[in-house]
């Protein structure tokens, strides 16, 4: 890989910004999470020919014991085959786009894809990214919303949402807030992250949705 192609691939930002410009180009919808992978992974295909994007693999293709990870199935993954037949795992993608209500669990699912990349980090791949969109026209926008409850784990994804508050840091161990086993699962955080919400729609008026998202790359260097 050019050291070109590794400062272009490392701008997590720089590609999402691009993914929604071709959006609004080809006049796409985004209509379920499956459409939001698929676009996204086939943007990928475009923009790093010379990279392998895959979609649902499995942890096996890592060769580790699968029973260290938190989920079994990768949403998109980019590898590059080297000649002697080894992959080098370079970027590991999760994915969310909440349309269906039930907004405490969908966001213990991302502390779980968030959880999650940081194990890929740790067992093979050289970047791990959690993506979460949310179209604010659609059923999305409690997901975000600062009216209701914005104690619990609501904090970490609403806090910083209207720009007038810090956003809280989602850190350490994170509860199941609903439901059964509410208070007895968690998922253990290595890293300290801070959820910022980027208004694409507000950059990007020509988008048919007004799409908002954030990502959160997985950093292992933030110890406890």
């Amino acid at each position: 890989m050019s050291e070109n192609s590794i400062d272009k691939f490392a701008r997590t930002e720089k590609i999402i910004e691009g993914f929604f410009d071709l959006i609004r180009k080809n006049n796409l919808n985004l209509y379920n999470e499956f459409s939001f992978q698929f676009e996204f992974g086939i943007f990928l295909r475009k923009e790093f020919p010379e990279f392998k994007v895959e979609f649902e693999r499995n942890v096996e293709i890592l060769n580790k014991n699968k029973d260290i990870f938190t989920k079994k199935e990768i949403d998109v993954i980019v590898y590059k085959d080297s000649p002697e037949g080894k992959k080098d795992f370079l970027w590991a993608i999760e994915l969310k786009f909440p349309r269906k209500g039930q907004t405490p669990e969908q966001m213990f699912k991302i502390v779980e894809d968030i959880k999650f990349c940081e194990e890929l980090t740790s067992n093979g791949f050289r970047k791990a990214t959690q993506i979460t969109l949310v179209d604010e026209e659609y059923q999305g926008k409690s997901f975000f919303e600062v009216v209701g409850k914005n104690d619990g784990i609501y904090k970490y994804f609403r806090s910083s949402f209207d720009n007038k508050f810090k956003s809280k840091t989602l850190e350490n161990t994170i509860y199941k807030p609903t439901g059964k086993l509410k208070d007895e699962k968690k998922y253990q955080l290595k890293g300290k992250y801070n959820i910022e919400w980027i208004k694409e729609w507000e950059k990007s008026s020509e988008l048919r949705q007004k799409i908002v998202y954030f990502y959160i790359d997985a950093d292992l260097e933030k110890e406890l």
